[in-house]
């Protein structure tokens, strides 16, 4: 009898390699047959084979995986194992409950990517405008079934900028808001920001900067009290 542990063997069920999947499903069949050839100890987390009970395919299959994975294997007389013993006794409830414990888990994990995906949607709803209406509905999930894709936080971004033009949105939502036109300058530049910081001037051409000093009115001296008068008569 081997003993190894529980996280190398659940290894075993993703690695397709030589068809070590396949062992892995012969292993959890036998686990259910109450020989005890394949048991689990829920103490330490441990699996427990009786190798030699296997198929002389599986018994070379086995051999072979721990040989190429490294795995760490503890040789356990049988006749003086009582924790293989009182495995061998609850195994079948161990494995059924471990299998039991991965479906809770994996469960758990797709219910917080869903709330995390419908949280995504509340937040394009109250903050960007979209419309909450059968119309937007049907769109978005449509997508979702067209694409066979998952229900998630990227996808639901994807979905929403793909289908933007199609999209019901509130009169304030930012995307419905007409674009402000940028005057060009001659050389084909757009003029500068007249509240242009001194980051993005440093990054600007002449052009623009002569432009931008010209709509400030930089460089005009003030005629003071002289000349004509301070304020102009408007009646």
């Amino acid at each position: 009898m081997i003993r190894i542990s529980q996280k190398d063997f659940e290894s075993l069920k993703n690695n397709s390699n030589y068809g070590y999947s396949d062992l892995h499903k012969h292993l959890m069949s036998v686990s259910r047959n109450g020989t005890g050839t394949v048991s689990w100890s829920p103490v330490d987390k441990t699996v427990y084979i009786r190798n030699e009970n296997l198929g002389i395919a599986f018994q070379k299959m086995l051999a072979e995986w721990i040989k190429n994975a490294n795995i760490e294997v503890v040789q356990v007389p049988n006749d003086s194992a009582p924790a293989a013993a009182a495995a061998s006794a609850s195994g079948e409830d161990g494995l059924a409950r471990l299998q039991r414990e991965q479906r809770a888990a994996a469960a758990e994990t797709a219910k917080l990517i869903e709330d995390a995906a419908n949280k995504r949607v509340a937040f394009y709803i109250s903050s960007e405008g979209l419309m909450d209406d059968d119309h937007n509905r049907d769109l978005v999930l449509g997508f979702f079934d067209r694409n066979k894709c998952a229900y998630t936080v990227t996808n639901v971004d994807i979905a929403i900028q793909h289908l933007s033009s199609e999209l019901h949105w509130s009169v304030w939502a930012p995307r419905v808001q007409p674009l402000a036109e940028v005057r060009m300058l001659e050389n084909g530049e757009p003029e500068l920001p007249i509240d242009c910081d001194s980051t993005a001037m440093q990054k600007a051409s002449i052009v623009q900067l002569r432009d931008l000093s010209k709509r400030r009115g930089e460089g005009k001296q003030s005629r003071g009290w002289s000349g004509s008068s301070f304020i102009t008569p408007t009646f």
